[in-house]
């Protein structure tokens, strides 16, 4: 392949993965400099990717990255903004945006930020087409929402902003929590302890309260018992060792006594069986363990866990991007939201020895050990 092409294969691969959305294609003699070429060389370069409507050139000479991606026309310039503590949560939005994105033509550049008050927010608010946000664990003011709400492209993702006008999306409503807890009623468990590994601050962790919030009304409902396991003043950004520590201390200090255990992240589930590991405590037989998102590895730990599995966010994301593409009003409710998650069941629950094996929606009896993966 000649010198010129590779060097506009390069470019184009920075332009559809959104690379020259917040900063601005180098000049040409940078850009060779860069690459290691003459100017002629990169010259023809950006002149073939003109040609092809990859880029466009202003009246000041400048390139910047044109409107038609993969030979689909007019594109999407999108924003995905995530903060900089990333899970594979972060990375299941990500594929399910990039998914939805890529079937209309739009370009979606991830970005990392640190908090509300970043500038990259304001940057990608006012220089893409759609910005998709992951909230950083911490409220945005007044102020911030009420921009983020009047630009009218701008959708909230994992958690429900739609109280301040803002479209959202997420795939565990917090009731979905009652789905986990039947199924352990079923098991004849009838005290469930909640295990949440709190952010911090905590008040800002929206969606771990109204979790917890579902699990004590339904012990209420159910006339259950159980307590509250939290992991103190720990910095949130160790969300596993925070759990581990919590379920230990619980466990060395005689307050866990409780047949089986929800909880409210991965993180905490897989911290909470460490510890029990060390304790002697084995999950599946001697007490069961469940949580609300298996985050897509659920089934490869040992022993697998049991968990609400969530549903695929790219036709939500499909939604939203008509919504960004057109000029009209939000179509519909400002929540988007799955009406159901299934439950996954594998090796982590079982029956309650003290009660007897409750028959099974199958019409068999459910032994010790749960299902398998």
């Amino acid at each position: 392949m000649k010198k010129y092409l590779k060097i506009a294969e390069l470019l184009k691969n920075r332009v559809f993965r959104g690379d020259y959305l917040l900063r601005e294609i180098p000049a040409e003699r940078q850009l060779s400099a860069e690459v290691g070429a003459s100017y002629m060389t990169v010259r023809r370069a950006v002149r073939t990717l003109v040609d092809e409507g990859v880029l466009v050139r202003k009246e000041n000479g400048r390139t910047v990255p044109g409107r038609r991606v993969h030979g689909s026309g007019r594109g999407l310039h999108l924003a995905f903004l995530v903060p900089t503590v990333c899970s594979q949560v972060v990375e299941r939005w990500r594929v399910g945006l990039d998914t939805a994105a890529e079937k209309c033509g739009g370009i979606v550049k991830t970005i990392l930020y640190m908090h509300w008050d970043d500038p990259i927010v304001m940057d990608a608010l006012e220089t893409f087409d759609g910005i998709f946000i992951i909230p950083v664990p911490e409220l945005p003011s007044p102020e911030l929402l009420e921009r983020i709400r009047s630009c009218r492209k701008a959708v909230i993702v994992d958690q429900d902003f739609s109280y301040a006008g803002i479209p959202s999306v997420r795939v565990f409503p917090p009731v979905f929590v009652q789905r986990l807890l039947d199924y352990l009623w079923g098991l004849g468990h009838r005290r469930i302890d909640c295990l949440a590994i709190c952010a911090d601050p905590p008040e800002a962790d929206a969606a771990l309260k109204e979790r917890v919030g579902q699990w004590a009304v339904w012990l209420k409902a159910h006339n259950c018992t159980g307590r509250l396991l939290q992991s103190g003043q720990e910095c949130h950004r160790e969300p596993y060792c925070n759990a581990y520590r919590a379920m230990k201390r619980a466990v060395s200090g005689g307050r866990f006594d409780a047949t089986a255990l929800l909880c409210t992240t991965m993180p905490a589930a897989v911290g909470a069986m460490r510890a029990f590991y060390e304790c002697g405590i084995r999950p599946g037989r001697d007490v069961s363990v469940c949580a609300v998102d298996s985050e897509g590895i659920g089934g490869m730990l040992v022993p697998s866990l049991t968990a609400l599995e969530a549903t695929d966010p790219s036709p939500y994301f499909a939604l939203c991007l008509e919504w960004i593409r057109g000029s009209g009003e939000w179509p519909g409710p400002l929540l988007l939201q799955p009406d159901e998650a299934p439950v996954a069941v594998r090796e982590s629950t079982c029956a309650n020895s003290a009660a007897e094996a409750p028959v099974c929606s199958a019409g068999g009896r459910r032994g010790r050990r749960g299902a398998g993966v």
